[in-house]
């Protein structure tokens, strides 16, 4: 699950930048 988030928070981030 963890790793889960970390993923999906860097996807996020690109996705914003």
């Amino acid at each position: 699950m963890y790793f889960v988030c970390v993923f999906l928070s860097c996807v996020s981030g690109f996705s914003f930048r």
